[in-house]
């Protein structure tokens, strides 16, 4: 070996201890805030819910510091390695749910994009679904007109409009018969209603929630001047730099009490803009069933599809935040996502079992 690759291979080398100890330190470090913090300040709560992305490099950087013989960054990685394994394998280990034996019905939640200009898409992906109830988000006043009418032959039991002056709404789309159906507050009451609807599900009342909750990248926080312009018009740099996530959290713990009196079987479904790695997501699934993590495969992300951006369409989605939740009265057979219908979200689709009370 020459004089010149040994020097060059002995400053890649070094250039590689230098970037795995400043990663694992960082993320050891992040860790360890995050289980003081949680999601109680807005810097870490945003690192939270793209923390999944801060994990996938250990996954290459352990191996090329074995291959390369780096005992210290070995040491440094490993605890990371651990982490990461215990957290994201579980994502990709095949599920194996009983054959169903009693009740099957299918559920679907899409966030239609407010925005959205051909509906077609959605209303096609719709009849093709064979979802036998539907929850959408985001619902415009034109897409509603044209819309629910087109697909009353398929879901002839629909929700209306709300009354609220809001520019989209959420909407609820049912084969099966809607005994009653009631708007609640979470603590915005400027903005669009969540549904609860009791269902008829061969006989059985089943309470159907759908919700859309706070996006917490809107809010408005002072930023340094030599990104104050970058940040009025850049809408990825505005939701990072004014990211809280406080008034959403606060709607789920709303949210969890009301469901705490809910008498029958439920399914809450929606746009929750949280995202499974949110020290947040932890108490709602202390709660209830992520019909997803239970009957689906792979991380699930569901926002952004990339395209909508003028991104590559092989770029995946950063983060998941939509889910179909469920009480125990009620069994996951299967859960996954539905393809890109024109919306920035992707559906999420759910088999759920009506179990015996």
């Amino acid at each position: 070996m020459s004089a010149f690759l040994r020097r060059s291979l002995h400053v890649y080398r070094a250039a590689f201890v230098l970037v795995a100890s400043i990663y694992a330190t960082m993320l050891i470090t992040y860790l360890m805030v995050r289980m003081v913090i949680g999601d109680g300040f807005w810097r870490v709560s945003f690192i939270n819910t793209f923390a999944h992305w801060l994990l996938f490099p250990v996954f290459v950087l352990l191996p090329l510091a074995l291959v390369l013989r780096t005992r210290r960054v070995v040491y440094g990685l490993l605890p990371v390695f651990t982490i990461a394994t215990f957290w994201i394998v579980p994502y990709f280990l095949p599920k194996f749910m009983p054959s169903p034996e009693g009740t099957v019905f299918r559920v679907l939640t899409l966030n239609t994009r407010a925005l959205i200009a051909n509906i077609q898409p959605v209303e096609q992906f719709l009849v093709e679904s064979g979802a036998d109830v539907v929850l959408l988000q985001e619902v415009n006043a034109v897409n509603a007109a044209s819309l629910l009418p087109s697909l009353h032959a398929i879901y002839p039991y629909q929700s209306n409009w709300s009354d609220k002056p809001v520019q989209s709404d959420n909407q609820l789309l049912s084969k099966f018969p809607i005994e009653s159906i009631d708007y609640f507050e979470l603590g915005l009451p400027e903005t669009r209603a969540p549904i609860r609807a009791i269902l008829n599900v061969s006989g059985v009342q089943v309470a159907v929630y759908n919700v859309h909750l706070d996006w917490p990248g809107g809010y408005a926080r002072p930023a340094p001047s030599f990104l104050r312009e970058k940040f009025e018009n850049n809408y990825i740099l505005r939701s990072a730099l004014g990211f809280d996530d406080a008034v959403r959290n606060r709607q789920i713990s709303a949210l969890l009490e009301v469901l705490k009196s809910e008498p029958h079987p439920f399914v809450v479904g929606g746009d929750f803009n949280m995202s499974d790695f949110a020290v947040t997501y932890g108490q709602v699934a202390a709660r209830l069933h992520d019909s997803f993590r239970e009957g689906g495969w792979g991380m699930g992300a569901s926002w952004p599809v990339m395209r909508i951006y003028g991104l590559p369409s092989f770029t995946p989605p950063l983060v998941r935040i939509d889910y179909l939740w469920h009480n125990d009265g009620l069994r996951t057979i299967k859960a996954w996502q539905g393809t890109p219908v024109g919306s920035d979200h992707l559906p999420l689709i759910a088999e759920l079992e009506l179990l015996d009370s």
